[in-house]
């Protein structure tokens, strides 16, 4: 967990001053040094997945994070265990009750379970036309597990430019994992060649809303990179979050 701080708090400072360097502004520290090898940005920049967050209230997570918005449903606490004895079976029940009276979060939590077969049979159509459904009535963790899907062809055909798609529309309303995932794409040579410059663009942005893996992300692209091309990102964030403050 300090480490992980560490890389957000120098992404933080390295965002609001261009001028202090990635190397400068990072505390050394052995473990650091031992995660962050010199190899390539595709091997040290893996995308966190709809099924790691979902585990991550078992895990300590802190205020802020998505799991943070239902913790204490009757079907959240169900599948957890919060005062109870976990019951995926039960969970499930209570979540397709809930998505088919329209509620759009237990659309999205319907969806994962049926695509990871928690609590109910693995059933891919059925977890696509649900996650569909929360992410057209606004839920940003849908897109994310959707372009995941895509992305990787769990129970799809594998559409590199679908699951980009996808990753945008989430990445452009803030949603952090959505823009690491994105800046992925392009850094591992999404449309062509790797397009550090896009990619580190997104990498910035997930880093400053607290993703430790983005921030890790630029550090080393910064790396491969030349003055200009950082220079040209930076602006190209700069002017990203000027427009969403001003909400176009």
């Amino acid at each position: 967990m300090q480490l992980r701080q560490a890389i957000i708090q120098a992404a933080l400072r390295r965002r609001n001053n261009p001028k202090v360097s990635w190397r400068r502004a990072l505390p050394y520290a052995a473990g650091l040094i031992l995660w962050l090898q010199p190899q390539a940005v595709a091997a040290t920049v893996p995308t966190l997945d709809s099924d790691r967050q979902d585990r991550c209230a078992l895990e300590g997570c802190r205020d802020g994070c998505p799991c943070q918005f239902d913790r204490w449903d009757p079907e959240v606490r169900l599948r957890f265990g919060y005062g109870m004895t976990a019951d995926p079976r039960a969970a499930a029940y209570w979540y397709r009750r809930a998505a088919e009276a329209g509620d759009p979060r237990s659309a999205y939590n319907w969806g994962l379970a049926l695509k990871q077969g928690r609590g109910v049979a693995r059933d891919p159509e059925a977890a696509r036309t649900w996650l569909r459904r929360a992410a057209d009535r606004g839920v940003l963790e849908a897109f994310y597990a959707l372009g995941n899907i895509y992305r990787r062809g769990e129970g799809a055909r594998r559409d590199p430019a679908r699951a980009a798609e996808l990753y945008r529309q989430a990445a452009e309303r803030g949603h952090a994992r959505s823009q690491h995932a994105l800046g992925n794409m392009y850094g591992n040579g999404f449309g062509g060649g790797p397009d550090l410059v896009t990619a580190y663009k997104w990498w910035t942005l997930a880093a400053d809303r607290g993703h430790a893996l983005a921030a890790a992300a630029a550090l080393r692209a910064e790396g491969m990179m030349a003055w200009p091309q950082v220079l040209r990102a930076r602006r190209q964030a700069e002017a990203w979050e000027a427009r969403r403050r001003q909400g176009r």
